[in-house]
């Protein structure tokens, strides 16, 4: 993601923006997922999705920083194991988009293009990581409905 100084000069300015924007971003994440926060499969106090919209602008500038999308993938994996619902992954997404549109007064259209695209590459990452992480807890559901319907068999079958 960052070969060249120019690249890397490019990440420097969209981490910057990010940082200057960082309450104004976080507070518009809050909002956007606080419209979804009935769709989780846990349950939220609207306190914590504050924290969770910082926690998630935090990740986003680590990954700008890094190109890290190993951690992206295990962000995203440990949000659908704790019962993370698709709409606030959509939501994230579309959110984190439109930080990068509305900065037509201080970032050119090439740079927002290629912040858009970043993010994009953020967004791949951690949705890859949801899937894999709601696959495995769907197969954990399973194999304990399997164990208990197999015990109830099992102990009807002592009982006749």
């Amino acid at each position: 993601m960052c070969s060249s100084g120019e690249d890397r000069q490019q990440i420097e300015i969209y981490t910057s923006y990010i940082r200057e924007n960082q309450s104004h971003f976080t507070e518009r994440l809050t909002k956007n997922l606080r419209s979804v926060i009935f769709e989780n499969r846990f349950t939220m106090h609207p306190r914590q999705v504050r924290k969770l919209g910082e926690e998630e602008v935090e990740s986003v500038i680590r990954y700008f920083q890094s190109g890290d999308a190993k951690a992206v993938e295990k962000r995203g994996k440990i949000k659908a194991r704790s019962g993370f619902g698709e709409q606030s992954v959509m939501t994230l997404g579309k959110t984190l988009t439109g930080l990068f549109l509305d900065a037509t007064d201080e970032l050119d259209i090439e740079s927002i293009k290629d912040a858009i695209e970043i993010v994009d590459e953020y967004m791949t990452s951690y949705v890859s990581g949801f899937i894999t992480g709601r696959e495995e807890h769907i197969l954990e559901e399973q194999e304990r409905l399997r164990k208990a319907y197999t015990t109830a068999k099992d102990q009807r079958r002592g009982a006749d």
